[in-house]
């Protein structure tokens, strides 16, 4: 096994010597490009690198950043311009209290979020050169499941998503017409991540 090694070690070592006696030239290339001349810079309003989790639709880039306020902000991506934003970080009503980053999604003008308590839905209202953000549904998230990563909107009315940190185990529950914390015979199960 050592001898095997040593060998190696030396072939190595001389292949090394050899290619560094025989520069690669670098000189064929012809052209010089300027990339200031050819990226046009978009001015973001904010500290991008900061930025904790983004998701986008057809003309929006949405940001969430729990160090600023509003936590989630809308920007047009044609310019990058700041076009609103809403959600402050805390345990009070309609705060994030653990904001689930993986589990923010944007889908059919809405935004989706979610944190340790709640499933939230918001549509995305434009007006003029600004966009609110509307409450339209806040479920509970099911005790009994724990933590639910990734979670995502199935269809109108069913989410989804992987329990307490395994790579196995989707989890569905209903969320439409629930105002209450949902029961456990609600709670399906739709096996495990696809391949």
């Amino acid at each position: 096994m050592r001898i095997q090694a040593l060998t190696f070690s030396l072939v190595f070592i001389v292949n090394i010597c050899h290619a560094q006696k025989s520069p690669i030239d670098v000189h064929a290339f012809d052209k010089d490009f300027q990339l200031e001349e050819l990226l046009e810079p978009v001015d973001l309003q904010s500290e991008i690198f900061l930025v904790q989790r983004a998701t986008s639709d057809d003309e929006y880039l949405y940001v969430f950043n729990d160090k600023e306020s509003p936590v989630i902000k809308a920007y047009r991506l044609e310019d990058g311009e700041y076009l609103g934003g809403f959600g402050t970080v805390g345990k009070g009503p309609g705060e994030f209290d653990g904001f689930n980053r993986g589990s923010f999604n944007a889908r059919k003008g809405q935004l989706v979020t979610q944190d340790r308590k709640y499933v939230r839905i918001y549509n995305i209202v434009k007006s003029s050169d600004q966009l609110n953000f509307e409450k339209v549904l806040e479920v509970r998230m099911p005790e009994e499941l724990g933590i639910v990563n990734q979670g995502i909107l199935v269809n109108d009315g069913l989410y989804a998503g992987s329990i307490m940190f395994t790579s196995k185990d989707f989890v569905s529950f209903p969320i439409s017409n629930l105002s209450k914390e949902i029961r456990n015979e609600t709670i399906g199960d739709f096996g495990d991540y696809p391949q």
